[in-house]
């Protein structure tokens, strides 16, 4: 059986266990209910996309917090049918874990850890929902495996264009790969062309609600509504400040500018980075899957259960694979040209900012966890290669032969 192949049977499968995990979850086969009503965010992004293909008024009065692009797409699949909405999307993740396996596979010549993917809790149930996580996962999946297996190829900023207009967390590493990878030639010529059409949209849309042309607002709404209060908590009282107490409300009204709460950050630099640190650990790293946290009582209580106490354990499983990611990103710079770097900075990109949201739990990291596999496959296999050869000098040396000769 060739590589292909094999890596299409991994596809397969994730196709299957995630219908299968929803059904388990939700109860029947491809039941459609949980898209509309089991999560707060996924009737928020349902009322948007049917205002914005209406042209009634916005949810909120604007196009800063969600942006047009996913809401767009997934009310018009699910008009047409809700279940064909879970299948598209179903299809998306089985083709994001395809191209984690494929880009594996030319790292460390060998498939060892992608397939865990098919035991994420978040990603399996992400189809289910009109959330952006399981659009966001296959897009940037699909920018990795370029980045990989075409290290030259400028395509790779439309795709961390579109993950960044789905999940903004990706709009840093789209800039700084559009800055390396665009070229004064054709290709990139039509590729800046088409991220003009994808972006000048939502800039005309934030301009017209907000009055500023923005791409997003969700990072400094949520620094100055979570994360600043948190901080004042660190610094003046030793302990964690939840957002929605009366404490983060009089830290926000004693410095109610963004640039005031910014300054106020800057100069507790390490209470800062505690407590960014503290939340990415506690509440995202160890969180159970965010999807079985919020269900608005449509999912099955005793499958809700079983299903929080494994994601959890889970997690702990792809937060230990960070280990050898990192000396896999270290080899991948020795070993492709700088232009690629960014590839490894796909999946960290989420860690930076996932503190700021901390509520959501593992949805905000786990695709940052998943992309970070191939490089873990790669750490693993230099971590092998050199437990064998120091096998194999130990034993050479126990014979008394010379070192240089280990390869005959």
């Amino acid at each position: 059986m060739k590589n292909a192949q094999r890596d299409l049977i991994w596809s397969l499968m994730a196709f299957v266990v995630s219908v299968a995990t929803s059904a388990y979850l939700y109860g029947g086969f491809l039941n459609p209910a949980p898209l509309l009503s089991a999560i707060y965010d996924s009737q928020g992004y349902a009322a948007l996309g049917e205002a914005l293909w209406s042209g009634e008024k916005l949810p909120g009065g604007s196009l800063a917090q969600r942006g047009y692009l996913y809401p767009m797409f997934a009310t018009a699949v699910a008009s047409v049918s809700p279940v064909l909405l879970i299948l598209v999307q179903s299809i998306g993740v089985a083709t994001g874990v395809f191209l984690l396996v494929r880009t594996e596979r030319p790292l460390s010549r060998h498939v060892w850890v992608t397939p865990l993917a098919l035991i994420s809790a978040s990603l399996m149930l992400a189809p289910a929902h009109i959330m952006t996580e399981a659009a966001a996962f296959t897009f940037a999946a699909a920018a990795l495996a370029t980045y990989i297996l075409r290290p030259r190829s400028a395509w790779v900023v439309l795709l961390l264009v579109v993950a960044g207009l789905i999940k903004p967390a990706f709009l840093l590493v789209a800039i700084l790969s559009g800055l390396m990878s665009l070229r004064l030639e054709k290709t990139s010529g039509i590729v800046a062309l088409l991220v003009l059409v994808l972006v000048a949209p939502q800039l005309a849309g934030t301009y017209a609600t907000d009055g500023r042309a923005v791409i997003s607002n969700t990072g400094s709404a949520n620094f100055q509504e979570r994360y600043y209060p948190a901080v004042v908590g660190a610094v003046e009282l030793g302990e964690f400040v939840d957002y929605k107490s009366d404490r983060a409300a009089a830290a926000r009204a004693l410095r109610p500018e963004l640039s005031q709460q910014i300054d106020y950050v800057q100069s507790h630099p390490f209470p800062a980075f505690k407590t960014w640190a503290s939340i990415l650990w506690r509440y995202n790293f160890n969180a159970p899957s965010g999807f079985t946290q919020r269900d608005n009582g449509k999912a099955k209580a005793e499958p809700r259960a079983r299903l929080a106490a494994a994601s959890g354990y889970l997690n702990k499983i792809f937060v230990l694979m960070l280990v050898p990611a990192l000396l896999g990103a270290l080899v991948f710079f020795t070993r492709f040209p700088v232009r690629a770097w960014p590839a490894a900075l796909i999946g960290p990109s989420i860690f930076l900012t996932a503190p700021l949201v901390y509520w959501q739990g593992d949805r905000i990291v786990f695709i940052g966890l998943l992309l970070m596999l191939p490089f873990a496959g790669l750490g693993l296999t230099k971590v092998m290669s050199g437990a064998r050869y120091l096998v194999s000098h130990m034993q050479q040396s126990r014979k008394g032969e010379p070192v240089e000769h280990r390869r005959k």
